[in-house]
């Protein structure tokens, strides 16, 4: 029953009484409501402005709700709720809805406790429908949450009716998520790790926020958590996720939502097969669940409220370059802030536990927002060398052993019998091998387009160029077992070793092609997955793929390996870009020359090209003159911090990513000896070192 604080008998808008507040968080007031005229329930929330919030800014806000609201009235899904009206009563906005009675998912868990993976996948279902109609009508959610989850009371018999609310933030075409002063909003444990970059989100955004909100259904607990919004953001890009314990076969699922490169997130077809598998699973009888969790450990609440952060142009966060992928020890709170050894980085053996996820079709989907599936092509498209999007550091805990595995499944073309649409999709009509001879390819089976990691992906492929050259060999090429037995080699190498052979199966392919042995539509398709398996995440990792087979990369490999090597471990740091540059010039030469392979003109470019911006360095430049001129900006711990980023700012790129990741480690946890406003402009710049 609510207070009677709880309870008013007000009218918004000479048309909206009143009743009482159901909750609040913090964009909002929801009031159980009447409309007065149509003499139905209604949900009203009353917006509340950030505090500080300029006037400019509030302003933007406001006609921000209204035009979102509008987008947000055409929906029509049974998951979603709808939106009525929007209204303004003196300074105040209010957006009306439909009432649902129900409890939010945050509710539920903390009254019942973590939900079990079958009952999560059902509630993952049902919410993923909503978001998949919002994101066909060009609508990105941005708030995807436990407290935005509503599960029905009207209906006893099917407890688990589900729904997904306020889409008061949500972004209309032609939307971004900051407004003009670079106001971030959502709720900081559940905005995607590109969204905290300051990039533009997407539907791959909502899908993280979507794997965050069933985590905690699961688990109990968000995955990421912090004592402040920053940190929590921090943890977001920067850290490890709070271990599976409950999830059981919802953890590949789990694991695919949160992976934090949007390219590589499961995509929401594969996403539905999955869950549906998990949904209608049975209850696993090994006894890998724990007894309930004691009282006071359930929160699924903890970094859902919304927050309105500062991530413009100039703000700490959206300085951040995209950086490598590194593994990084779970900090310490108690562990002294000081220059640390340097030492290597460790090896990052991958183990695989394929799971299957189901025989179902997938659809072939976009990889990320604004970018159309693969296009099929006669010969093989050099790569356009823009900025990489390579993943946000991953700690070595990072459940890496944990993969979609390989699906035992026909792949055929999109569900509704067409391919897909938008600019670089592949003409339906016909296209031509490299013989000449006219090719239908609307009814090509699609090779799988994406996957939690490159290794599962190369699996996926294999998998259905096997079936496919079984099934109709003329659609491969006469050179199917040499491609697949190529493949297979791949497969079965790691590291360093995997890399290089992935660029000489690449090569071989484009021959392959060439010579009439393989299709293009399935050369072009298998040299994408090869692209991915080569790609290094870091300058070592590139490194240990020329040192592993020179000649794999073409005769001019190995007069490429000492510069390789004393850009990593020799060259300082202001000489850095310079010294990249020209190594990218080599590599451009190289294979206008043909001395080198476009598969390593592929794999090598985004990286020499992020190196060759002196960007990072001027950041850590500007940094170190900052707190120079000012130590107490530091906090207790000056004295150790300004000698570390003194030591950074010196070092070659291996030792400057393992001393700035140190470093890292130190300044996540908050235990005072450091400023939050040093921590937040050092974190992002320390994050674009790792490389």
């Amino acid at each position: 029953m609510a207070s009677s604080l709880d309870s008013v008998e007000r009218v918004v808008a000479n048309r909206y009484r009143l009743h009482e507040r159901l909750g609040s968080g913090g964009m909002g007031t929801v009031w159980r409501g009447k409309d007065v005229v149509l003499g139905r329930d209604v949900a009203v929330k009353e917006v509340a402005f950030p505090v500080g919030a300029s006037a400019a800014d509030r302003a933007v806000l406001r006609e921000r709700i209204r035009r979102e609201a509008r987008a947000a009235a055409q929906l029509d899904h049974p998951c979603a709720v709808t939106v009525h009206d929007v209204v303004e009563d003196g300074s105040a906005t209010y957006v009306v809805m439909q009432y649902v009675p129900a409890q939010t998912l945050s509710e539920v868990i903390r009254r019942d406790g973590p939900l079990s993976p079958q009952r999560t996948a059902r509630v993952g279902l049902a919410v993923l429908g909503a978001l998949r109609a919002a994101h066909a009508s060009g609508i990105v959610h941005r708030d995807v949450k436990p407290s935005n989850v509503l599960l029905g009371l009207d209906d006893e018999a099917s407890p688990d009716r589900v729904f997904l609310t306020d889409f008061g933030i949500a972004s209309a075409p032609g939307d971004s998520s900051l407004t003009s002063s670079g106001l971030l909003i959502g709720s900081p444990g559940y905005i995607a790790p590109e969204r905290a970059r300051g990039d533009v989100p997407g539907p791959a955004s909502d899908l993280w926020s979507l794997g965050a909100t069933l985590f905690t259904a699961v688990e109990g607990h968000p995955p990421y958590d912090g004592d402040d919004p920053m940190a929590t953001l921090t943890a977001v890009m920067v850290g490890e996720h709070a271990p599976y314990v409950r999830a059981g076969p919802l953890q590949p699922v789990l694991a695919g939502l949160l992976e934090r490169d949007p390219a590589k997130r499961i995509m929401a077809a594969q996403l539905a097969t999955a869950l549906a598998e998990v949904a209608t699973s049975a209850v696993s009888r090994v006894a890998t669940v724990p007894s309930p969790l004691p009282a006071g450990a359930i929160n699924p609440d903890a970094s859902a409220g919304t927050a309105v952060l500062h991530v413009g142009e100039g703000s700490p966060i959206s300085q951040a370059a995209r950086p490598a992928a590194a593994e990084v020890a779970p900090p310490a709170n108690n562990s002294p802030v000081a220059p640390l050894p340097l030492r290597p980085v460790p090896p990052r053996p991958v183990p695989l536990s394929p799971v299957p996820l189901s025989p179902e079709p997938l659809s072939p989907e976009p990889l990320s927002p604004g970018r159309p599936a693969a296009a099929v092509a006669p010969v093989r498209r050099r790569s356009p060398k823009s900025q990489r999007r390579r993943t946000w550091l991953a700690w070595a805990s990072l459940s890496v052993a944990v993969v979609l595995g390989l699906a035992a499944f026909l792949i055929v073309r999109a569900a509704d019998g067409e391919p897909p649409a938008g600019p670089g999709a592949a003409d339906p009509a016909e296209s031509t091998d490299s013989s000449g001879q006219s090719t239908d390819s609307s009814d090509l089976p699609a090779l799988p387009a994406t996957a939690v990691t490159p290794i599962v992906q190369l699996r996926l492929t294999i998998a259905a160029l096997t079936e496919l050259a079984m099934r109709d060999p003329d659609r491969v090429g006469p050179g199917a077992d040499q491609v697949l037995e190529s493949l297979r080699g791949v497969e079965l190498l790691d590291g360093a070793l995997r890399q290089s052979a992935a660029v000489a199966a690449n090569t071989s392919i484009g021959g392959a092609v060439s010579a009439g042995d393989l299709r293009a539509e399935v050369g072009q398709r298998v040299q994408e997955v090869l692209d991915r398996v080569a790609r290094p995440e870091r300058l070592v990792d590139l490194v240990e793929l020329v040192a592993a087979d020179p000649l794999a990369i073409g005769s001019g490999g190995p007069a490429l390996l000492d510069p390789l090597v004393a850009l990593d471990h020799q060259v300082p740091a202001d000489q850095t870009a310079a010294s990249a540059a020209d190594l990218l010039q080599s590599v451009t030469d190289g294979v206008a020359k043909g001395e080198l392979s476009e598969a390593f003109e592929t794999a090598a470019v985004p990286m020499l090209e992020e190196l060759a911006d002196p960007a990072s360095y001027r950041a850590l430049q500007d940094l170190v003159a900052d707190v120079e001129g000012d130590p107490s900006s530091i906090g207790s711990a000056a004295e150790q911090v300004l000698a570390s980023l003194r030591a950074i700012a010196e070092l070659p790129v291996f030792d400057q990513g393992n001393e700035a990741r140190d470093l890292l480690r130190e300044l996540v946890p908050q235990d005072g000896r450091v400023t939050s406003d040093f921590r937040d402009a050092a974190i992002p710049v320390l994050v674009s070192l790792v490389r």
